[in-house]
């Protein structure tokens, strides 16, 4: 698997960018959500009226996406729209192919395979991280399609 250096995978101008103030930490790929305040956390509710918005990683300031944003922190997220592609953050144990259907996992921020939530996303590589005593953070980064 090829190493990924940025969260967008589609053109510069694909989705929408905006900055908030984090409430926790947040790490680039997390799936995110706007909170009372303006402030931004990770997912943790699924709704199917949910819109996409993702954690970027922090450019403007040198970060790549390896470095997460501190609670209190300016965190740049970008909202994406049907089609759109970029990579996310899949949950640890899971294991997916190109076309499975990805929900909002248990875990805040992350993806898992689609069992009975809102189809959000679609896999667009196959990914297999069901040895959660050897996964580490950059093998479960995973290129989605807005569905």
């Amino acid at each position: 698997m090829a190493t990924k250096r940025q969260i967008n995978m589609d053109p510069i101008d694909a989705g929408i960018q905006r900055e908030a103030d984090a409430e926790s930490a947040i790490r680039p790929g997390d799936m995110v959500e706007l909170i009372s305040g303006g402030n931004i956390q990770k997912q943790s509710t699924a709704s199917a009226d949910q819109p996409v918005i993702v954690a970027m990683e922090n450019y403007l300031e040198g970060e790549d996406l390896s470095d997460s944003y501190a609670a209190g922190d300016i965190v740049l997220y970008r909202a994406y729209s049907k089609g759109q592609k970029f990579n996310a953050i899949l949950s640890d144990g899971e294991s997916v192919v190109v076309g499975d259907d990805l929900e909002f996992g248990s875990v805040a921020g992350e993806l898992r395979k689609y069992t009975s939530g809102t189809k959000v996303v679609e896999a667009a590589e196959i990914i297999d991280a069901s040895n959660s005593a050897t996964t580490v953070l950059a093998d479960r980064r995973i290129a989605v399609i807005v569905k």
